[in-house]
């Protein structure tokens, strides 16, 4: 992976066209992409023109943000699943006071071997606030959606019976559980647990029982993808 700005001199275009380029669809270098994208949220946040040069403290900041990436990792892709074996799905969900993080790994089952096979990272908007555990539920109903998707993709290669989804937040887990009215948590609230039952719902139509389960905030594979990572 490789970073580089276009223009001789820094501008917020020319930083989003070399974030823009960096390909990279299943997530993997997600915790490595996010600080980048934080800078380039700063760069909003300071009103800079598209083709204003950046101030030197920002051009060096970037400099050094973008050498962090320049790496080449090899990362093992292959995956050849028996016919013979059944699977499960893991889905880890995470969320910081900048964004939130998606961890989904494909698990043989009645074994300890797990492989990555998506992950996300995605800023929280900036003109909207929310509480921890309205984020950290919002990152649950987006694991869910996700996994969904991962799902269907899977289905006719891989036999999957279990889907797993695991999250720091006890808050997040007691709503999905007690299912409160809507006057109780909000709008914003309600409406996730109606996406998340559906979408339950939905995984159970594919053949694969849902669970929710508690995971250790230092245990959460999907932390590292809410506060970034360096090469």
């Amino acid at each position: 992976y490789r970073v580089k700005a276009p223009d001789a001199k820094y501008t917020k275009r020319g930083i989003s066209q070399a974030i823009a380029s960096i390909y990279d669809p299943m997530g993997w270098v997600c915790p490595l992409l996010l600080p980048l994208r934080l800078f380039l949220q700063r760069l909003w946040d300071e009103m800079l023109e598209w083709d204003t040069p950046l101030p030197d403290k920002l051009a060096y900041e970037w400099e050094n943000l973008a050498k962090q990436i320049n790496l080449s990792k090899n990362i093992p892709r292959a995956i050849r699943p028996s016919p013979n074996n059944e699977y499960l799905l893991v889905t880890c969900t995470d969320s910081s006071s900048t964004s939130v993080g998606i961890a989904i790994y494909i698990v043989p089952e009645n074994q300890s071997s797990a492989t990555l096979l998506f992950a996300k990272s995605k800023l929280h908007s900036r003109s909207t606030s929310i509480t921890i555990p309205k984020a950290e539920f919002s990152a649950l109903s987006k694991g869910v959606t996700n996994t969904l998707n991962t799902l269907r993709e899977l289905k006719s290669s891989v036999s999957i019976k279990q889907v797993i989804f695991l999250s720091d937040s006890e808050i997040a887990l007691a709503w999905i559980k007690t299912k409160p009215e809507r006057k109780t948590t909000g709008t914003f609230v309600h409406n996730r647990i109606k996406q998340i039952l559906t979408e339950s719902d939905l995984i159970r139509e594919q053949g694969a029982t849902p669970y929710f389960g508690y995971i250790n905030t230092k245990d959460n594979p999907a932390d590292i993808a809410t506060r970034g990572a360096t090469g």
